[in-house]
């Protein structure tokens, strides 16, 4: 459970001025930019990905690294994103399988609504003020 309950404290442990965090979740979009990839192996195929720069950037990693790894233990069975583990470790558990199962989450992530993401912090303990500000 993170249990941050006011956003001044958040401020604190992501090392961001309260007035700055507020100023990158209003203005988030200025952070982000829509990026067109091309498969040559399906050159029809265009996939958009949305590519978080500068200062959001940082909050972000500094709310995964500072906040959310330390309170929340990953299941043995997340590779991505964890340290030590990758699509090749993910792959080695599969090596002596029968059957291979391929998909593609590729709309994934637009699927999940931000009433999904703010309903996460306050499960995790966090106020109505520091989920809004965490999912903005």
């Amino acid at each position: 459970m993170l249990n941050i309950r006011q956003t001044k404290h958040l401020a604190s442990r992501l090392r961001f001025p309260l007035e700055e965090l507020n100023d990158i979740a209003i203005n988030a979009s200025r952070y982000c930019e829509e990026l067109q990839l091309l498969d040559p192996t399906k050159p029809s195929r265009i996939r958009t990905v949305l590519n978080v720069t500068g200062k959001l950037r940082t909050v972000q990693c500094r709310l995964l690294k500072q906040v959310l790894l330390p309170a929340l233990q990953p299941s043995e069975y997340s590779h991505g994103g964890i340290q030590g583990r990758s699509i090749k470790t993910n792959a080695e558990v599969h090596l002596e399988s029968t059957y291979a199962l391929t998909s593609d989450i590729s709309n994934f992530y637009p699927s999940i609504h931000n009433r999904r993401v703010y309903k996460f912090f306050m499960i995790l303990g966090c106020s109505p003020d520091v989920s809004r500000l965490c999912t903005k």
